[in-house]
């Protein structure tokens, strides 16, 4: 009973990070788990999203990075606000709440970064990422899982 259990907390914290696709969903469970729990995936899902729509905390007022930093490079320049792969993840537009785990951001501090790969360290000094951070609490997607959505969807 203590593997199922540990597998629907975890399935429950992908759904309160907005992962919301069962299909996605049970392609980052396979990754954290394994092929071996592939049968129960069905009842884990049941139980994590039932009881993540019981916990879910609403957050009115969510910004997306470019409204939070005052950016100009909203609304169609910037990757963050083109990303469709992680709409939804953390409450945002796009990836405008999981930047981060976007190389190539319009991004003040990271556009001294390299092109190819995420930013992660200068994001973390970020006030918009330690805003995120603060309002997701426990519930915030690592970059690992952030890549690994944006290559499966």
């Amino acid at each position: 009973m203590g593997a199922y259990k540990n597998m629907a907390v975890v399935g429950i914290h992908y759904f309160l990070c907005g992962v919301k696709d069962q299909r996605l969903w049970n392609d980052l469970m396979l990754c954290e788990f394994g092929i071996s729990v592939q049968p129960l995936l069905d009842k884990v899902w049941l139980c994590a999203s039932t009881a993540a729509k019981r916990r879910k905390r609403k957050h009115k007022d969510l910004k997306n990075c470019w409204e939070f930093m005052g950016c100009q490079q909203g609304g169609g320049k910037c990757r963050a606000s083109n990303e469709t792969k992680l709409h939804g993840i953390h409450g945002g537009d796009n990836a405008g709440r999981a930047c981060w785990g976007l190389p190539r951001t319009m991004c003040r501090k990271a556009s001294s970064a390299t092109a190819m790969e995420p930013h992660e360290p200068l994001c973390e000094e970020c006030p918009f990422f330690q805003q995120v951070v603060n309002e997701q609490g426990s519930y915030l997607l690592e970059p690992w899982a952030l890549r690994f959505l944006l290559r499966k969807r």
